[in-house]
């Protein structure tokens, strides 16, 4: 069975393409200006995945500003120049964590920090480009086993409001029945894209739960939302993005998920706490 990794791919051409095995909604960005995204629906292409996936923050939010202050929307290039988003979160001033999947095979990374529209200049956001992208050693892409990264930006971000870093536990903890908060820049229902910044709020299960549905990893966590009687879940375009714990921090990262969101099945990303040593071994800093 086949994986999902959950990110858009996104194309600098002009031209709507559809290549029939997949299902993944892209947006142009514009060459000319790094500090915007344009709206336009432009090429689908297959994944991998667990039946045919189609990915989206369903059900979801609207950040408001400085909600998320560590959130990262990134624009990942490849040599084709073609581009794929995803998200990522600011762990200091120099480095953002993202998901191998994302970066694996990509040579460069524009980074937007301290936006809930990557469409806008917002006053206090920042825009960088990075072309040091680290993936796991031993990331392995069948499979998606060690699925984090990390890009080194070009200078050191100022904290502000809207941009700051996030926490990262390493204390052995499950966190099973705990309440957290995914956010992304995914789609919001299978024919919507969006720029915006939504979020949900998802309940930790324990890998044993998790485990009927996928195969996992000790070194994956898995999380499950719902609003009532409504799944909320997290998909294409979110890959990389946060997963944390009020006053905790962040607990993973987004890694994969199935065939629609709106099903209710549990979101699968990767556990931070397993990766202490690559976190620590690459930018030369302690978390605790």
């Amino acid at each position: 069975m086949e994986l999902i990794p959950i990110f858009f791919f996104i194309s600098l051409t002009l031209e709507e393409k559809l290549i029939e095995a997949g299902r993944i909604f892209e947006h142009e960005i514009n060459s000319g200006d790094p500090d915007r995204i344009s709206e336009n629906l432009v090429i689908e292409q297959e994944i991998p995945h667990y039946g045919n996936s189609e990915g989206r923050i369903v059900n979801g939010n609207r950040a408001s500003r400085g909600q998320f202050p560590y959130q990262a929307g990134l624009s990942i290039k490849d040599n084709q120049n073609r581009y794929f988003k995803c998200g990522g979160s600011l762990i200091s001033r120099l480095w953002i964590l993202t998901a191998a999947h994302c970066t694996y095979g990509r040579i460069e990374a524009t980074v937007y920090l301290g936006r809930t529209d990557l469409r806008e200049n917002q006053p206090g956001s920042k825009v960088l480009v990075s072309r040091d992208l680290r993936n796991h050693p031993n990331y392995n892409s069948n499979t998606l086993a060690n699925d984090i990264a990390l890009i080194k930006l070009p200078s050191s971000v100022t904290f502000n409001q809207y941009i700051n870093k996030v926490r990262l536990p390493m204390q052995a903890n499950s966190y099973v029945g705990q309440t957290a908060f995914a956010s992304g820049y995914g789609k919001t229902s299978d024919t919507t894209s969006t720029d915006y910044l939504m979020f949900i709020t998802e309940r930790v299960i324990s890998n044993e739960q998790c485990s009927r549905t996928f195969s996992i990893r000790s070194s994956n966590i898995c999380a499950q939302g719902r609003q009532g009687n409504t799944p909320q879940a997290i998909c294409n375009g979110d890959s990389g993005g946060p997963l944390a714990i009020s006053n905790v921090g962040q607990i993973g990262l987004v890694s994969f998920s199935i065939e629609s969101c709106e099903k209710g099945a549990p979101d699968v990303y990767t556990r931070i706490s397993s990766y202490k040593s690559f976190l620590e071994s690459q930018t030369g800093l302690t978390f605790n």
